[in-house]
């Protein structure tokens, strides 16, 4: 517009002033764009490349814990790929619960428990904690990463909704949905969280590298 169309007659009445107006707004967008690009969005890739490694643990526990949980149905430990678990249907898991005990001691993570209710009740405890640190640092999550941990919450509290202080006689079945919707909520999790942050992971990899041989050569 300066170096040509500044010496061009107007094609219509107050074509001049339109253009002037629109070559301001361009340069407010332009300028706006750059204070974004440098001061918000630089800065929050940044830290979600910093904070990957943390949230990427605490991602893991939860997806652990939820497979974990049907493996103890199954009476089967670990699975070695946690992605590729095939997570049962419904009415499988309802017939695990149908046929576990809730009144017998049970080892979960090579830890003893008392029968399933207290298992249960360990899951929501444990959940509730991942789920209230990483919303500590809500700033570098995704808003998807956030909606699926709130209610991966609410499915945990559904753990417990059976739990009175006489367990005897009681039987699992009631809890088999709630049992599902919590191991689909943590699959469902883990997948968002790969799908949103794949991209800072490898960059996340290059700074542990770096602070690790700044620590070395600190010890050295």
């Amino acid at each position: 517009m300066d170096l040509y169309l500044i010496h061009k007659p107007e094609w219509f009445k107050n074509a001049a002033q339109l253009g002037n107006l629109y070559r301001n707004l361009c340069f407010a967008y332009i300028t706006s764009f750059l204070f974004f690009f440098w001061n918000v969005h630089l800065q929050s890739y940044n830290t979600k490349v910093k904070s990957y490694r943390y949230v990427d643990h605490k991602v893991y526990r939860l997806h652990a814990m939820g497979v974990d949980l049907v493996l103890s149905l199954e009476g089967k430990e670990r699975y070695r790929s946690l992605s590729k678990y095939p997570l049962p249907g419904v009415p499988e898991v309802q017939d695990l619960c149908d046929k576990v005990d809730p009144n017998h001691p049970l080892k979960f993570r090579y830890r003893p428990f008392q029968d399933w209710f207290e298992l249960l009740d360990f899951i929501n405890q444990e959940t509730r904690r991942i789920v209230s640190e990483l919303l500590i640092i809500k700033d570098v999550l995704d808003a998807e990463l956030m909606t699926e941990l709130i209610n991966l919450s609410a499915y945990a509290e559904r753990l417990i909704i059976y739990k009175d202080n006489d367990v005897e006689h009681k039987e699992l079945a009631s809890s088999a949905v709630p049992i599902w919707d919590y191991a689909l909520a943590c699959s469902v999790l883990s997948s968002k969280f790969k799908e949103k942050y794949i991209i800072y992971r490898d960059e996340s990899w290059k700074y542990e590298k770096e602070d690790n041989i700044k620590y070395n050569r600190a010890q050295h």
